[in-house]
């Protein structure tokens, strides 16, 4: 499965979902889709704020370049743009099918792929 991160000026990004590691968080994502939200780019990581209202997973803290987490206690959907030790426990969601530092700030929509 794949979600969709949708930009203002209609450029596109896909996530290829991987269910093993945080079935309850990737289920909720999905069920909530279509989603609009903002991205803000912060260092080696672009935030989503979310609240998908679950709780961690997992007990991994860091995430790899272009990997999708969610962190529960924050509420933030992250991208990793670069490999990066985040300090909280993570859900795993999946992917980034493309180039991380294209990731822009701004409204974003995301929604269910093929």
């Amino acid at each position: 499965m794949k979600l969709i991160l949708k930009f203002k000026d209609g450029t596109m990004v896909e996530v290829k979902v991987e269910t093993s590691s945080s079935p309850v968080t990737v289920s909720k994502l999905i069920a909530a889709a279509p989603l609009n939200s903002s991205m803000i780019r912060a260092g080696p990581e672009a935030i989503i704020p979310l609240d998908l209202g679950v709780g961690p997973e997992t007990f991994r803290t860091f995430a790899r370049r272009g990997e999708v987490i969610y962190i529960p206690k924050s509420k933030q959907l992250i991208i990793a743009i670069n490999n990066v030790d985040l300090g909280d426990r993570v859900n795993p969601i999946g992917f980034l099918l493309g180039d991380p530092d294209k990731l822009r700030p701004g409204p974003i929509t995301i929604q269910r792929g093929d």
